[in-house]
């Protein structure tokens, strides 16, 4: 952003010529592109814990959800309760809301739209443990490119050990 002061020639009375310009930036200049999305967030106080494991897998499979994340947390009355947390794209609301309604006990979702700041990445491979996994690359706003191993490409690891080894070969 920066501020521009010009003065005119001209001679008002009681008024003053004098231009000022402004030019203002409307986001941070992170190096990351920005998209809208949708949040819904719920909580159940009413499922067992093997009743939200499945409908988690369900809701995650539901087009239109990016992401979904649970909290254990104390709702009304000191009932523990599971917040859900759902991450879906703006015109899959109401399918991934009717998916809320149908996999879990819950009575009402709160929903609201965000601005989510993303950097550009991409899908590579990486040799690591003797074959190729899968890895993210991500183009950091200092000008940094960091790799990253996907986990479900380094879960052949026998043990957690094997499983570090594996990521740190891949993301070098």
């Amino acid at each position: 952003g920066g501020t521009g002061y010009g003065a005119g020639t001209r001679t008002l009375d009681g008024i003053a010529n004098v231009l000022v310009a402004q030019v203002i930036r409307t986001e941070a200049d992170t190096g990351a592109g920005t998209e809208r999305i949708v949040v819904a967030a719920f909580d159940v106080d009413d499922m067992t814990g093997e009743e939200i494991a499945t409908a988690c897998e369900r809701l995650r499979a539901t087009g239109g959800v990016i992401d979904l994340t649970t909290t254990a947390a104390s709702g009304k009355k000191a009932r523990p309760v599971t917040h859900f947390r759902l991450l879906m794209r703006p015109g899959d609301e109401a399918a991934v809301t009717a998916a809320c309604f149908a996999q879990t006990s819950t009575l009402g979702l709160r929903v609201r739209s965000e601005r989510r700041y993303c950097l550009a990445r991409e899908a590579g491979e990486a040799e690591a443990g003797g074959g190729m996994v899968a890895v993210k690359h991500a183009a950091r706003p200092d000008g940094a490119r960091t790799t990253k191993a996907e986990a479900d490409a380094i879960a052949e690891g026998a043990t957690l050990a094997d499983r570090r080894r594996i990521a740190r070969e891949a993301e070098r």
